[in-house]
């Protein structure tokens, strides 16, 4: 019996690596670009009064609810909406490419809304998300998000811009402390491209949402793989092994897969060695970096 189990473990883990090394997985889809259409932003200064629900439609965990600081502007989606359990009331919206659900009282307002300190809805902005950089001698003036105060910007300060309404533009100063505000940059800044480590930068959120698509993108395909080897050989042997799977587990500061049923943490050496040089494709160039140990791929900022 434990010949016959051996021998099954090791078909398994000899198709797997060649199926992987072979590069049959499937390649990702284009990832939608933002149009320059009119929407609604929401901008709150007491962002930790929200309710904030996950793509998932769970309570947001703290590593989730980084990218919510003071004053960060989030594309509205959808005003009224309702969640999967047809009955929860709440508002879509998008922050840094991720879909998050703030869970509202009423039609009219937010959870939390009598301690949001300065909030308003921007309607019918134009959308611009992308990032300029200050081209005047002369300097120019960032009014505060509520419009209480002013600050001189530099020459050749780097911002991104996220909508226009009217002659102002609602921008991030990068590679500094957080801050957001108002400008009138007509005629001042020109477009730049940043390299991969300054996007991952000037994310307010966690891992990036187009890079932590392709990561779990990579273990959907390991373990779609994996479900369609053991159904063959279980058939072939008439046994009825358990499917292992890769699965996330969010913490505050990392996203760690872990390999499940545990017993199965050290079958697939080649598999995991070659799971890790894709992620490491994938995050070259950024601020993130892996770590493996038998069972468990975990990845966190350097």
């Amino acid at each position: 019996m434990i010949y016959i189990q051996n021998t099954f473990m090791q078909q398994i883990a000899r198709t797997l690596a060649l199926f992987l090394t072979a590069s049959v997985l499937s390649t990702l889809p284009a990832t939608a670009q933002h149009s320059k259409a009119a929407a609604e932003y929401l901008i709150v200064e007491h962002t930790d009064q929200l309710l904030i629900y996950n793509k998932y439609q769970q309570r947001n965990t703290r590593q989730g609810q980084k990218g919510f600081v003071p004053f960060v502007p989030l594309k509205v989606l959808e005003s009224n909406g309702v969640l999967n359990d047809n009955y929860t009331q709440c508002m879509k919206v998008e922050l840094d490419g991720s879909l998050f659900f703030l869970i509202k009282n009423n039609e009219t307002s937010l959870m939390g809304e009598g301690k949001f300190g300065f909030n308003h809805v921007y309607k019918n902005v134009v959308v611009l998300q992308d990032t300029v950089q200050l081209m005047t001698t002369s300097g120019a003036v960032l009014i505060s998000s509520d419009r209480k105060q002013q600050f001189v910007l530099q020459n050749g300060e780097k911002l991104i811009r996220y909508f226009q309404d009217g002659d102002l533009t609602y921008i991030r100063l990068l590679f500094t402390p957080v801050r957001f505000g108002w400008a009138r940059l007509a005629g001042i800044v020109r477009t730049i491209v940043l390299s991969e480590n300054e996007q991952d930068h000037a994310t307010t959120s966690g891992i990036p949402d187009k890079t932590l698509s392709r990561v779990e993108a990579k273990f959907k395909e390991v373990n779609q793989l994996l479900t369609t080897l053991f159904n063959y050989f279980n058939k072939q042997s008439n046994e009825k092994k358990l499917v292992p799977q890769w699965h996330s587990v969010e913490s505050e500061r990392s996203v760690a897969y872990v390999l499940e049923p545990h017993m199965y943490g050290s079958s697939f050496p080649e598999t995991n060695r070659y799971i890790t040089r894709e992620l490491d494709n994938i995050l070259l160039g950024t601020i993130y970096t892996i770590s493996y140990t038998p069972g468990k791929i975990e990845i966190q900022q350097k």
